[in-house]
């Protein structure tokens, strides 16, 4: 997938604004729009690998939060989960990696903010990952080599639970704030 940058995010969201519009007129159904504008609007990334032990031991000696639930497996079942839980600020990780690699900007992130993060359903050693990033929201930062872009991100698990939901907040470049080279 080529890199998206705001201006291309921005004319999605005129386009859909248009089609609405013209919904509000009657010429066009109302549901379909919304979901021909939704569906433009949305990014799926593919799978992650497995997430291993030795990523869990990694994320413990880089941050030394070794919270038990995550590090021993007899006091996570004590507290109703089947093993120890991979820990949320690690998938929130996995799922940012994962949207730069997959994502439509790769080429065009300049800064990239998290909030409001919610933890719906545990993780597990050895389960994968994919993430959907909804665009809920634009604002063209005049004067500026960027736009913002506000998205929705949900993680989910390789068999569709949902662990995280999180809204995210996107400067993406200009086209002409790339240099030529």
């Amino acid at each position: 997938m080529e890199s998206l940058y705001f201006e291309d995010i921005a004319r999605v969201v005129q386009d859909g604004d248009a089609e609405l519009e013209e919904a509000r007129r009657g010429n066009r159904s109302r549901e379909g729009v919304l979901e021909l504008v939704l569906g433009r609007q949305t990014f799926k990334t593919g799978l992650s690998d497995p997430i291993t032990e030795e990523m869990v031991q990694e994320y413990f000696r880089l941050t030394g939060d070794r919270f038990f639930i995550h590090s021993d497996a007899a006091f996570a079942r004590r507290f109703g989960f089947r093993s120890m839980i991979v820990p949320g600020n690690l998938v929130v990780a996995l799922s940012s990696g994962l949207m730069y690699r997959d994502g439509p900007f790769r080429e065009s992130l300049l800064v990239q903010s998290h909030k409001d993060t919610e933890f719906r359903s545990p993780l597990y050693i050895g389960e994968r990952i994919y993430v959907v990033d909804r665009v809920i929201g634009i604002e063209d930062r005049i004067g500026k080599p960027y736009g913002k872009v506000d998205l929705t991100r949900e993680t989910f698990s390789h068999d569709d639970r949902c662990i995280t939901v999180s809204r995210q907040g996107y400067r993406v470049l200009k086209r002409d704030s790339i240099p030529n080279p």
